[in-house]
């Protein structure tokens, strides 16, 4: 097995469909705490800058150090079962998002379908492993126990913790014990919110020749879900809930808890739309609940109408 050092909680394979061209390995990175704060800044960057940290999946070796210089496969005491779960997801998924990139009329996303399968396994494994969640691991450690999602006190307090840590990763990874919530909280989740985005009714808009800059991607707020009547956070299991996500800068997952349109999760020519206020009401969206940096083709620039 190969393991990078260097390593991304946002997939690079994820980040090309938000790449200033076709084939681009460089993107657009808006500062979002700098934006709302009145200084609107903007870098472009390449993808193996953007989203990683060294290490960030490695498992402590027996001493709880890593090898500084080399990946951790090459020392004895390794343990690279979470590192491969997370290849596996990603090498899965690698292939649906290509075609979501070049026509994703042509993917089968109804229930039962493999295509379905495999986006919700992933965006699962992204909506656990931003720096938000992160910090939502390190302090469930100091509850003793990672409260489940499969119970509405569970989610309560789950969601709680969510709105009150830090999203930067620097600080709620500043040591390598640190590491270890953070990778329970990938194999204690995955399957509940898996199952839950699975039961959601999929809908979708597509953008084929979107000018501005399409939908957005956020670092620590990849999907996230919301009362489609207020707007406010809630959870995925709420007949209310909107769940909002880019998949790629043309394409947006729009999840709901009760059926809005007939489409039955695929892509149809009615969902084909390019309407400049409707795109321009989901990235308000997706970067008002972002808390860090957003992820585009183009510069959102100091005229973006942010919410806050």
């Amino acid at each position: 097995m190969v393991l990078a050092i260097n390593q991304h909680w946002v997939p690079k394979f994820y980040l090309r469909g938000f790449t200033t061209s076709p084939g681009s390995e460089r993107i657009v990175v808006t500062d979002i705490k700098a934006a709302y704060a009145g200084n609107p800044t903007d870098e472009t960057k390449a993808l193996d800058k953007v989203a990683c940290m060294d290490h960030l999946y490695s498992s402590a070796l027996p001493d709880m150090t890593f090898v500084p210089k080399q990946a951790n496969e090459d020392s004895p005491g390794w343990d690279p079962s979470v590192d491969q779960a997370l290849q596996e997801i990603e090498t899965a998924s690698g292939n649906v998002w290509k075609g979501m990139r070049d026509d994703p009329s042509q993917i089968d996303f109804s229930p039962g379908k493999d295509a379905r399968t495999t986006v919700c396994r992933f965006l699962a494994s992204l909506h656990l492993r931003n720096p938000r969640m992160v910090g939502v691991a390190k302090v469930a450690q100091g509850q003793a126990v990672i409260p489940p999602l499969n119970t509405q006190s569970g989610r309560d307090v789950f969601y709680s913790i969510v709105a009150s840590t830090p999203s930067n990763m620097a600080a709620t990874l500043a040591g390598i014990a640190d590491r270890e919530p953070f990778l329970k909280a990938q194999s204690a989740h995955l399957n509940d919110i898996v199952s839950a985005l699975d039961c959601l009714h999929w809908g979708f808009r597509y953008f084929p020749s979107n000018t501005a800059a399409g939908p957005l991607c956020t670092t620590d707020t990849p999907l996230f879900c919301v009362d489609h009547e207020t707007m406010e956070p809630t959870s995925m299991e709420s007949p209310k809930c909107l769940v909002v996500c880019a998949l790629t800068s043309r394409l947006l997952l729009l999840a709901t808890g009760t059926p809005t349109t007939d489409s039955n999760g695929l892509v149809k020519k009615q969902d084909v739309k390019n309407s400049a206020p409707f795109i321009t009401l989901m990235n308000q969206l997706i970067v008002h609940y972002g808390t860090r940096e957003a992820y585009s083709g183009k510069a959102l620039g100091a005229s973006f109408p942010f919410l806050r």
